[in-house]
Order: C-alpha cells, then sequence, then structure tokens
C-alpha cells in the first residue's frame, strides 16, 4: 500500500495526489515512518499549491518526528512558493519542529518571509523564529529578531520587542538596542510599550546614552502606557538611569493628571534610592498623599547620608508627614536629622527633632553645646554652635507631652 501511494503522488491529476496526501497523512499520524515522510518531502515540491499545502499541513501534526534534513530541506523551499498559504503551512510546520529547525537556512529564509507583503505570513515566521530561538539565542536568531523589527506590520514588531526583551541580558547586543530603541519613535502604542518593555529586560547592560534618550522621548509621549512603561524601564536601571534630565522628567510626572503615570513615576523615584535625594523630589513627593508616595519618600530619605540637603519651607512640610505618617519614617537614624540641623542651622528642623525623638523612642541628652543621641545606634556625639533654641525646644515639648 505504502508504494503504491508513493507512486500516486507522481500521478498528474491533482486531486489524486491531494487525496494521496491526505491518505499519508492519515498513516504518519499513527506511525510516522521514513518511508511515509519521505513521501510528504516530495510532496512539498509538487507544482499544485494544495498538494503542497496538504503535505505541510500533515508535517505540521508529525513535526517532531518529520524534522529529517531532507524535510526541513523542503519546507524551506515551500517558503519562497508563490502561494501565501503554503508559505504560511510551511512556516508552522518548522515552528513546530523548534531548535531542531533552528538552522542558519532556515533563519535566513524565515527572515526573508517576515517582508514578504503578506500580514499573516510575516507575524508566522516572527513566531516561529521566536520559539526556535527560545533555548538557545544564536547570534542568528538574534539578528532575524532585529529583521523582524523592520517589518512593516505592527503586529510582527510586536512579537520581536517581546522575544527580545523575554531574551534579557543575552539580547543586549548594541545592533539590538538600537533597533528596539527605534522603535520608541513607531506610531503605533502597542509598539512602543512593548519596546519599553524589552528594553527595561535587558536593562543591565542597556542604560546607554541612546536608550536615556530614548526613555525621556517616551516620558513626553502623551500616551500613559508608554509613558508608564518608560518609568518601569528608568526604575529598573536604577542609579545608573539618575541623570539630572530624567529626575526633572520624574518630579514633572508627579503632577500628571493621571494617577497611573503618577504612580509609576514614584516607583522609579524609590529605585533610584539616594541618587534622587534633592528637596524638588522630597517637595514633591510630599505634595501627594498616599501610600506609595510616602514609601517611595522613605526610600529616598532612607538612602540619604544626611537631610542637609532640604530647604527650609522642604522641612516645614516634612513635619506635617513626620505628624501624619509616624510608620514610615520610624527606621530613619535621628542623627540624620541632627546631621542636617548641624550643617544648615534651620530651626525647621527642632520640632521633627522632637517628634521624631517620640515616635521612635530615642533619647538626647544636652550638655552645654554637646548633644548626644541615643537610640537608633551606638550613642552619636554632635557639637553646636549654640544649644539654647534646641534647649528651649525639647523643653517646651516636654511640657506639653512631646518628649
Amino acid at each position: 500500500m505504502i508504494t503504491a501511494l508513493r507512486t500516486a503522488l507522481e500521478d498528474p491529476n491533482d486531486s489524486v495526489r491531494w487525496k494521496t496526501c491526505e491518505a499519508l497523512c492519515h498513516i504518519t499520524k499513527s506511525a510516522a515512518m521514513n518511508h511515509e515522510i519521505g513521501s510528504l518531502a516530495t510532496a512539498l515540491g509538487n507544482a499544485n499549491h494544495s498538494v503542497t499545502w496538504k503535505a505541510s499541513a500533515t508535517l505540521c501534526q508529525i513535526s517532531e518526528k518529520a524534522a529529517t534534513k531532507e524535510v526541513i530541506g523542503a519546507l524551506v523551499i515551500a517558503l519562497g512558493d508563490a502561494n501565501a498559504s503554503v508559505r504560511l503551512k510551511a512556516c508552522e510546520a518548522l515552528g513546530n519542529m523548534d531548535e531542531k529547525a533552528a538552522t542558519k537556512e532556515v533563519i535566513g529564509v524565515l527572515v526573508i518571509a517576515l517582508g514578504n507583503g503578506i500580514a499573516s505570513v510575516s507575524l508566522k515566521a516572527c513566531e516561529v523564529l521566536c520559539r526556535i530561538g527560545k533555548k538557545a539565542p544564536t547570534t542568528d536568531v538574534i539578528g532575524a529578531r532585529v529583521a523582524a523589527l523592520e517589518s512593516g506590520n505592527d503586529s510582527v514588531r510586536c512579537e520581536a520587542c517581546e522575544v527580545l526583551g523575554n531574551m534579557g541580558e543575552k539580547a543586549a547586543t548594541k545592533e539590538a538596542i538600537g533597533a528596539v530603541v527605534k522603535q520608541l519613535g513607531s506610531g503605533n502604542n502597542s509598539v512602543r510599550r512593548e519596546a519599553c518593555k524589552a528594553l527595561g529586560n535587558i536593562s543591565e547592560t542597556g542604560a546607554t546614552k541612546e536608550v536615556m534618550e530614548a526613555m525621556l522621548t517616551a516620558l513626553g509621549s502623551g500616551n500613559k502606557s508608554v509613558t508608564c512603561g518608560a518609568f518601569e524601564v528608568l526604575g529598573s536601571m536604577g542609579d545608573k538611569a539618575a541623570t539630572k534630565e530624567v529626575i526633572e522628567a520624574m518630579v514633572t510626572a508627579l503632577e500628571n493628571a493621571n494617577a497611573s503615570v503618577r504612580e509609576k513615576a514614584c516607583e522609579a523615584l524609590g529605585n533610584m534610592d539616594k541618587e534622587v535625594a534633592t528637596s524638588s523630589v522630597v517637595g514633591a513627593l510630599l505634595a501627594i498623599a498616599g501610600h506609595d508616595h510616602y514609601e517611595s519618600l522613605r526610600k529616598v530619605l532612607n538612602s540619604s547620608s544626611d537631610f542637609s540637603y532640604i530647604d527650609s519651607d522642604t522641612v516645614s512640610e516634612l513635619l506635617g508627614l513626620w505628624n501624619r505618617e509616624a510608620w514610615f519614617i520610624r527606621d530613619i537614624p535621628l542623627e540624620k536629622i541632627m546631621i542636617a540641623y548641624v550643617k544648615t542651622g534651620f530651626p525647621e528642623w527642632w520640632s521633627v527633632i522632637e517628634l521624631h525623638a517620640l515616635h521612635t523612642d530615642c533619647a538626647i541628652t544636652i550638655v552645654e553645646n554637646t548633644v548626644i543621641v541615643y537610640g537608633n545606634s551606638e550613642p552619636v556625639t554632635f557639637d553646636i554652635r549654640s544649644s539654647e533654641e534646641l534647649v528651649r525646644a525639647l523643653s517646651f515639648a516636654n511640657q506639653i507631652g512631646f518628649v
């Protein structure tokens, strides 16, 4: 019977050849044998599109058993077929073979298929490139995904960005980063959003000047999803992204009308820690009431060696936080506040010192111009020019039950 079917594949009648492929399909699904698989590979070279399509469809269903050099070679040829349905099925069959199909030749024809002009074929080719390189992302596979970013199809570019992002640092080549950055200028919001995510995942080595400039552009996109995505990327970069321009953009975003944008800006600032410790950042975070905003502020304050960078007006605003949200500042060492007072001499720090001593169970002793703080760590001694004002402030606090 098998011999007869192989002979029938050479029949001049298209319907006979199509039915023969169908019969081979049923046989190979139950017991894929080399002879039958070879026959299907031969059928891929048939001049009739229906026969070629049927052979490709059958190979899709038995792809793991059919991943021979002969079949893969025939599918590569089928990818050049004039019929889009045949090319689509050939792509699908190769995709089901996973890493077995990850040859330079296959990758090359799939890259060509990306630009074939038929959206369904381009998208399927991109999916296959993603699949066959998942476990072993070679230079060729990365190059193929970069090539996919040149597609005129938005879905293809989204898919390519997503896969490069999933590869993480393995995709952090100059070529790949440059191609993804380029997508941030796309007119499609979904493409820009996926590009942001991809850059975030490869940001360990991707905090280049080019990426930073692209992120700043994305922050001004006007689309909340793209803007939020850019903040996520910058936040994942941490201190590496804490440039003056980025910090200013984040402070501006804290006044954005969209709550999600404000939220992401807060998270990013919190992840940058000490590099964003400026009076304007502290003031902007204080201006927005909310758990997440206070949490970001707590991170910024905790990462600072002292608070002497905070101006007197912002210190007055901080007092409100110490009054309302004591929980967020309990782990801030009192000596940091004392250092700020000693360095700046701002009397606004007195009330903060009073409240902080109360909330954290710290003790303060003053002997002439020497102040000793007990509680957060080993006793810390400060020499101040005049302790009279501080003594009066603490004495008053004691009288009204603060300390």
